[in-house]
């Protein structure tokens, strides 16, 4: 028999989505009023590029249109200037801030840009942070090799500047894809070979990143026990170090461990706050995941309808900025609460969204749960025969489980 999926899995987007900005905690922490006074200077100098854009990179989780704002001064004053490494920095900074509130395709080409800006000036460990950010976006968007490629020309970087910590980033970015491939032990390993790197460059940001990321691991894997363990110390680290994205995506991450204890109300708390953060912060791919986990609460305590009203604001933003693993999760929760609320055939488009998209992504786990729910579905229409012959097709798959 196959048991039935969670509705609720950490999603590979929200574990890229922790790694997104390539400040470190390892460095000290940016004096956004000494920055402001060089950016506002009088003189057009060369400086005041880079002022700009340490700005932007300072603002962009605490104030994302600020951050925009100095990003897009400061190259164009780069521009001006033909400086190339204010140019480069300057591009990261938007493309981050882009590709935080969902919209990849405009952030690629500025991260490309940024990324070939600085290996033709020699700033090696700028070029691996970029290198991981473009990781991260591919991942987001399913283009796992793009990824990996990524991934290993960050390492290989950031290895070559002596950037303990940019190491640690991208062996973290490669723990979240071998995660998203069900690879979990492999996954698990990457993860603590990135805490040994983020250790060794003493930086409490990786660190941190990684906890999260590793709980996010170790819930899909069934260590429940361990991953709350992980989260709450990662949420702890966010506060302290003033990251309120990262600390909203563990208060959301927390919320599925306390909602299996029984502990329904204060889960909601944890997801309420987190929506709370990245709402204000305009964080679109963040704020869905956190609604599909709210999804899975109100379907747990029996609030059916609104959970499948929250499902659907999950599949929306998902669809804005193009994730396709969190559309076809959100798909698949669409699918068995509409089959929950009696509207069989509503269930069964959704759940065959779903195992589309999933065949389409390679996600033979996720096509073969959209499967065995759509023949529960099927079932529960009348539909014997269809049911049936979508078991076997879900029995004949059945080894790629193990």
């Amino acid at each position: 028999t196959v048991p039935r999926p969670r509705p609720l899995v950490p999603l590979a987007a929200l574990c890229a989505l922790l790694c997104a900005a390539p400040a470190r905690a390892a460095e000290p922490a940016p004096d956004v009023a000494a920055l402001k006074a060089k950016a506002e200077a009088f003189r057009d100098t060369p400086e005041k590029a880079d002022a700009l854009a340490a700005l932007a990179k300072a603002l962009w989780q605490t104030d994302p249109d600020a951050a925009l704002r100095y990003g897009e001064q400061g190259l164009a004053l780069a521009e001006r200037l033909d400086h190339d490494r204010g140019r480069a920095a300057n591009l990261n900074a938007i493309g981050v801030v882009h590709y935080l509130r969902g919209d990849g395709e405009r952030a690629r080409p500025l991260l490309e840009r940024s990324l070939a800006l600085h290996r033709k000036t020699g700033n090696l460990n700028s070029a691996g942070r970029v290198a991981a950010n473009l990781g991260h976006l591919h991942a987001s968007a399913s283009r796992n090799a793009e990824a990996l490629a990524a991934y290993e020309l960050a390492a290989a970087l950031s290895g070559e500047a002596g950037d303990d910590a940019g190491v640690a980033t991208a062996k973290d970015g490669m723990g979240n894809l071998l995660q998203a491939q069900g690879r979990f032990r492999e996954a698990i390993a990457a993860y603590e070979d990135a805490l040994r790197w983020a250790a060794k460059a003493g930086d409490e940001q990786s660190r941190a990143i990684t906890l999260n990321n590793l709980a996010n691991c170790r819930l899909e894997a069934g260590d429940g026990e361990a991953a709350l363990k992980n989260y709450l110390a990662a949420a702890e680290a966010f506060e302290k170090l003033n990251l309120p994205l990262y600390q909203a995506l563990a208060y959301s991450n927390v919320a599925p461990i306390l909602l299996a204890q029984g502990m329904s109300a204060e889960a909601r708390t944890w997801l309420e706050r987190a929506l709370a953060i990245q709402r204000k912060a305009g964080n679109r791919p963040a704020e869905a995941g956190t609604l599909l986990n709210l999804g899975v609460l109100l379907n747990d305590i029996g609030q059916t309808a609104d959970s499948f009203a929250t499902y659907t604001s999950a599949l929306a933003l998902y669809r804005e900025v193009g994730d396709r693993r969190g559309e076809s999760i959100a798909l698949h929760n669409l699918g068995r609460t509409a089959n929950d609320l009696k509207r069989h055939a509503e269930a069964i488009g959704y759940l065959a969204q779903a195992r589309a998209v999933r065949d389409a992504l390679g996600d033979q786990r996720g096509a073969l749960s959209s499967r065995i729910s759509m023949a529960e579905a099927l079932t529960a229409a009348g539909r014997v025969a269809e049911a049936l012959a979508q078991r076997a097709l879900g029995l004949g798959d059945a080894p790629l489980l193990g």
